[in-house]
């Protein structure tokens, strides 16, 4: 609606402005309309309606983890890689912004390898929090029996300075995976 009357009457700040007092004065209790949200319905709109595969997997997540993708992520292929596994995954809006912020998308863009864990590997209970938060924790667990475990992260760009020497890098860790990897093949055959 607000395109098409942009479009049409060149509306502005202003009238999305008092829309937004109309709609929260005729549904009043409702939440969610404020004029900074009709721009961003509008952003919305724009992004995604000559994409109806985009537009569909939109439906599946959150509003919230919707803007930070609609706001952080500029090609289409990436929005596929985050609104697919923000769905699949159920990563909340932090988890999917550390994601965003270690370009998981690139990597998996770039280096798609395919697995067999979900068939190979027992289910491991771990919750991992940008801030660990107990009443957010008692919530996700609530409905589990299982041992779970809990822990608080920060994200890096450098290792720090007391791991340097103990921590193989990046080059080494690749180096011995492979030698471990082709001495395990020679092993079995």
């Amino acid at each position: 609606m607000i395109v098409q009357n942009q479009e049409k009457y060149g509306w502005g700040k202003s009238i999305v402005d008092k829309l937004s007092k109309d709609i929260n004065r005729v549904i009043d209790a409702v939440t969610g309309y404020s004029s900074q949200n009709l721009w961003r319905m509008r952003q919305f709109y724009l992004e995604y309606r000559d994409k109806p595969d985009l537009l569909e997997l939109t439906k599946n997540i959150p509003w919230g983890q919707n803007l930070l993708i609609l706001h952080k992520i500029k090609t289409d292929d990436e929005k596929l890689y985050y609104l697919t596994a923000t769905d699949k995954l159920a990563w909340s809006r932090a988890v999917l912004l550390n994601q965003i912020k270690a370009e998981a998308s690139q990597r998996y863009l770039t280096d798609k390898k395919a697995n067999n864990f979900d068939k190979t590997l027992p289910t491991i209970g771990i919750i991992l929090c940008p801030v660990k938060d107990n009443i957010e924790v008692e919530f996700a667990l609530r409905p589990s029996n299982k041992p779970i475990g809990v822990s608080e992260y920060s994200l890096t760009d450098k290792l720090p300075e007391q791991f340097k020497g103990k921590v193989p890098t990046a080059k080494e860790l690749k180096k011995m995976l492979t030698k471990a990897i082709r001495n395990t093949g020679e092993s079995e055959y």
